[in-house]
């Protein structure tokens, strides 16, 4: 008993020598330090920067993603924008295609301007001799159109335009002719019958006449042109033929329109038959020349054919007639003029 007493007693007394010590409380979670509130960097700016964009007879492009600051020039060419310019654009005998933001001021020249749905100019809008569609284009300034053109269909680039301009140059030409048409028809329409008549049956002689006429008159414009005291003369012959080929047109465009009113057997009147003969005509001159640079190829042809088929036989049936009516008068005797009447002799 004493024994065992004295064993738990030493156990008891080993037991703080032996005990593995006791792990320490966790301590609480130290709070992160606060500091300032993070800021959120701004998007880098992907576009790109340049300065002025000048072309002459090539294209320039401004991509939606691209900034000039300064302005875009284009003189000959195709200028397309769909990003920014911060100055002005200008396109002289060009095509401007603008569907992005123009700060500054719109100036076209002798060009074709159309414009996107999100296009806007942030000054005036300004065109000379242009066709525009500006489709209810916003812009900042004023809209100031000087000579308006309208109805360029396919025009692009510099040979378009041109081809375009060339048109309506032609389109006043054929207006122009018109009127001197006109003016025949009420103070000479019995000559433009006459020769209308002759024309019918003898148009391949007026044509060969009309070309000798015309091979004459280069000859000798040639010859006037080289001296100084020949260029009137040469102003008044121009002037003289140019006259005579046109009163010669009026008398084929008549010739025409009442064989066509034969056609549909409708008696047409001088100035309706005159009118149905002039019309082709003039389509044909004219409306070639706003289809571009194809359309102007086609014009350049087409003139030549019509020189041949109107002009020639125009001034040579008006040449032919003309001699005709010299030899008619040299033919026609000349009365004798009356007997003297006799003297009388006075008596003094």
């Amino acid at each position: 008993m004493t024994r065992t007493v004295l064993v738990l007693l030493l156990l008891s007394a080993g037991l703080p020598v032996f005990a593995q010590p006791a792990e320490p409380p966790p301590s609480p979670a130290t709070a992160p330090e606060a500091g300032p509130p993070a800021v959120a960097e701004p998007p880098a700016d992907e576009r790109r920067y340049g300065g002025d964009k000048v072309a002459v007879m090539t294209a320039i492009e401004v991509p939606a993603d691209e900034v000039v600051q300064g302005d875009v020039v284009c003189i000959g060419g195709t200028a397309v924008v769909a990003g920014r310019v911060t100055g002005d654009m200008v396109v002289v005998g060009g095509t401007a295609e603008l569907t992005g933001a123009v700060e500054g001021e719109l100036v076209a020249v002798g060009s074709n301007v159309s414009f996107g749905p999100d296009a806007s100019v942030g000054d005036d809008v300004v065109t000379v001799g242009s066709a525009i569609d500006d489709g209810g284009l916003e812009f900042g300034g004023e809209r100031v159109n000087v000579i308006p053109v309208f109805g360029i269909p396919t025009a692009r680039g510099a040979f378009g335009v041109v081809a375009s301009l060339l048109g309506w140059m032609a389109l006043l030409r054929v207006f122009l002719v018109f009127v001197v048409i006109l003016a025949f028809l009420a103070l000479a329409p019995r000559q433009v019958l006459e020769l209308s008549e002759r024309l019918r049956s003898g148009y391949i002689r007026a044509l060969f006449v009309g070309l000798v006429a015309h091979a004459a008159m280069l000859v000798l414009s040639l010859l006037l042109a080289i001296t100084v005291i020949g260029l009137p003369v040469l102003l008044v012959l121009a002037a003289s033929f140019w006259v005579l080929r046109i009163l010669g047109r009026a008398a084929l465009f008549h010739s025409l329109g009442s064989g066509l009113g034969r056609g549909i057997s409708r008696e047409m009147s001088l100035v309706g038959a005159t009118l149905l003969g002039f019309v082709p005509w003039a389509l044909l001159i004219v409306l070639p020349l706003f289809f571009g640079f194809a359309g102007l190829i086609v014009a350049v042809a087409l003139r030549m054919v019509l020189k041949v088929l109107v002009d020639c036989p125009a001034i040579g049936c008006v040449l032919e007639w003309l001699m005709d009516q010299r030899r008619a008068r040299r033919a026609t005797p000349v009365p004798p003029p009356p007997p003297a009447p006799p003297v009388v002799p006075v008596i003094a």
